[in-house]
């Protein structure tokens, strides 16, 4: 598989990717659910092509991986700028006729209310508390270990099977030096078994996943262990075989 560092003019295809494979239901895509979250991929998808952590093959497979001791608050600015934009023109459109308060307030509701479905998973109870002891476990390594994180872990449906965990896989052989540790955090509890099968484990109870062990060998450098050899079916954020 070809493994491309994603441009900026790769970023708003990639941006469609994400946004199919979050909104994926049962294997079937459901593109005015993806139309309506795609400013919310736009600014996580823009923010890591900025930070240079953001990688595809031929735009219909992608993930990011961040380093977490790299500070991430230009990529955070910048990745913003996908949901400024729309409002300031939305704003500039309605503003003239209704008042700026008006325009504020109808920018914000054109941009946010289709974002609803979004904000509700992103902020479920589950969600946040794995985010929760996911930046508790990454607290708790030495300072001078190096931290990887991977997400946006997607394929289209027209990408073959499987081809989302090769993009990974190539993806933290590459870029993830040997030692460091990687982590995740699902969006599914079916999805564990398939992420423990490349060297993560769960985090108590939580969605978050951590690799326990320093990489030592070639199998556990990119994160999988040494019997990890079948590429299995499954995503980061949709049921089994939905979207890897």
């Amino acid at each position: 598989m070809r493994v491309t560092k994603a441009k900026l003019v790769d970023v708003p295809a990639l941006a469609w990717t994400s946004a199919l494979a979050f909104t994926r239901l049962e294997g079937r895509d459901r593109p005015l659910r993806a139309a309506l979250e795609y400013f919310l991929q736009l600014t996580a998808t823009l923010g890591q092509q900025n930070n240079g952590s953001l990688f595809h093959h031929e735009r219909v497979v992608m993930v990011g991986i961040e380093n977490h001791r790299k500070p991430q608050l230009r990529s955070r600015l910048v990745g913003s700028m996908a949901l400024l934009v729309p409002m300031l023109v939305v704003y500039l459109v309605i503003s003239p006729d209704t008042g700026p308060v008006v325009g504020i307030i109808a920018a914000m509701v054109v941009l946010f209310v289709p974002m609803v479905p979004a904000f509700t998973r992103m902020l479920g109870p589950e969600a946040r508390t794995a985010e929760r002891v996911h930046q508790k476990a990454l607290n708790a390594l030495p300072e001078d270990r190096q931290v990887y994180t991977y997400t946006q872990l997607a394929r289209r449906l027209t990408a073959p099977a499987g081809s989302a965990q090769e993009l990974l896989r190539e993806v933290l052989d590459q870029q993830v030096p040997p030692g460091a540790a990687i982590s995740c955090i699902a969006a599914d509890r079916r999805l564990i078994p398939i992420y423990e099968r490349f060297g993560l484990r769960q985090q108590g109870d939580s969605l978050a996943m951590l690799t326990p062990e320093p990489s030592a060998g070639a199998a556990e450098h990119n994160g999988m262990t040494p019997e990890a050899g079948a590429r299995d079916t499954g995503t980061k954020r949709n049921p089994p075989g939905s979207n890897m």
